[in-house]
This record gives C-alpha cells, structure tokens and sequence, in this order.
C-alpha cells in the first residue's frame, strides 16, 4: 500500500515509509506478538509498504498469554469437528457450549472421540461415515460409557454431560 493511504487510514502523517514502519508498524508488531495468533512482517520500498499477514506459533515461554492461546486451540477443535463431521449450527450449539465452558467435560469429549477414532480403525470404516447428529450420538455414547467407568459416575449415575 502507498503511505499516504496509510497515514489517511491510521489519521498518521509519517513523511517517509521509514517512518512509518519503525515508529507504527513496529511497535503495532509486537503488541500483535504479544496478545494475539495474527502478527505480520513488513518492508518497504520507495513510498511502497507491503504487509505480510501470518498466523503464530503458540510456543512456551512466549508473552502471548495461556488464555488466549487455550482459546484458539478451543475454537480450532471446534472448527474441526464441525467441518469434518459435517454438524450443523443447531448440532454445534450445545456441543460447542459444553467443549467450550467445562474443561472436564472437554476432556472427557476428546478421550470419547479417541475411542470412537480407535474403534472405527478396528473396525475398518472410516469415521467420516457418520455426519451430523450421528456423530454426536455416538459420542454421546461413549462419553456415558467414558463417564460411567469415573468416580463421579458412581456417585452421580446419571450426571453425565449432554453435548446433543
């Protein structure tokens, strides 16, 4: 992009592109850095700054903050489910709402679908073969199954968590 289109845009009036990468754009790329999985790179040529968007890599040790980075996870699990086993906005609602709010009820969801991946490969099918709201009802099963075999299931046989 131009740098006047820049300044326009920002309500900057930076007179050289030099200027505006070391005194905005830097500045800009470290807070992106530092609380969020979008950052970018930058140069510049002549009047000419080029923008380069690219996703992070959540690392240890980083700045960016455990909350955010468990977020993205989150939602990237939830985006898998969701296109590859073809559910719909109505099925995601209330899966979506206990995989997202009850860390105890995510892992026991991610420990029933480990089952449900091992038992189709004994079985030789694929798991893409059930879509939908039989995805969830096999996953409902299991995670009664899951649940049951708990502490908590002894105690509360019929608290188990409802993702349909």
């Amino acid at each position: 992009m131009k740098l006047s289109s820049l300044n326009k845009k920002f309500g900057l009036n930076y007179k050289t592109a030099n200027d505006f990468c070391f005194k905005f754009l830097k500045t800009a790329k470290i807070n992106f850095n530092r609380y969020n999985t979008l950052s970018f790179n930058y140069h510049y040529k002549d009047d000419s700054i080029f923008i380069h968007p690219f996703y992070n890599k959540i690392v240890g040790g980083t700045d960016m903050s455990e909350h955010t980075a468990e977020k993205s996870k989150i939602a990237k699990r939830l985006y898998y489910f969701q296109k590859r086993y073809g559910l719909g906005q109505r099925e995601m609602l209330q899966f979506s709402y206990q995989y997202k709010t009850i860390p105890q009820t995510r892992q026991l969801i991610e420990k029933a679908f480990g089952e449900f991946i091992r038992m189709n490969r004994l079985k030789g099918t694929k798991s893409t073969n059930y879509q939908g709201t039989a995805f969830l009802n096999k996953i409902q099963e299991l995670i009664l199954q899951l649940y049951r075999e708990t502490k908590m299931g002894e105690i509360l046989p019929n608290g188990y968590p409802v993702i349909l």
